[in-house]
């Protein structure tokens, strides 16, 4: 097919119909309910207190702490936020938000970052980083540790 032909729809018109749009640009127009490229939140049936959850801990292994993350809630531009915040209320979404750091914290991070030749530095990286939980112990019926390890796991806690 050369390049400038253009496949009939399946109803026999023409792909190659005029621009209804007349050339103007996305952002000159008004937005229409069925523009695809219009990013729109549709609100789902689901459980509101695990999605409320998932956002709090989702931004707290960012770092925001319960303020920054209150402020998600006060904007109606945040759709699922809003949402939830118009669900229980502020004192609720506060109530929660501190409920749900208290159990899961807030994720800190620093860059450090070590000049050549400096002691950081010189220090060698270990072969293999263990990042692995710490083995699972079981109890039987009688609460004995099934593990030997008199309860303890692998990094003695």
């Amino acid at each position: 097919m050369p390049p400038h032909d253009h496949p009939p729809h399946h109803d026999g018109s023409s792909t190659h119909d005029p621009d209804p749009y007349g050339g103007q640009h996305p952002k000159d127009r008004a937005i229409e309910d069925e523009d695809p490229m219009l990013l729109t939140a549709e609100p789902v049936d689901g459980d509101p207190e695990l999605m409320f959850t998932s956002i709090v801990e989702e931004f707290a292994r960012q770092g925001f702490d319960a303020d920054h993350i209150m402020q998600l809630f006060a904007s109606p531009f945040f759709q699922a936020t809003w949402g939830l915040r118009q669900l229980y209320g502020e004192d609720g979404v506060r109530t929660r938000v501190d409920a749900t750091l208290a159990r899961c914290g807030v994720h800190r991070f620093r860059t450090q970052h070590a000049k050549p030749g400096s002691v950081a530095c010189e220090e060698e990286p270990p072969d293999i980083l263990n990042c692995a939980p710490p083995p699972h112990t079981s109890h039987d019926d009688t609460g004995a540790d099934a593990t030997g390890t008199g309860g303890k796991d692998a990094i003695g806690s």
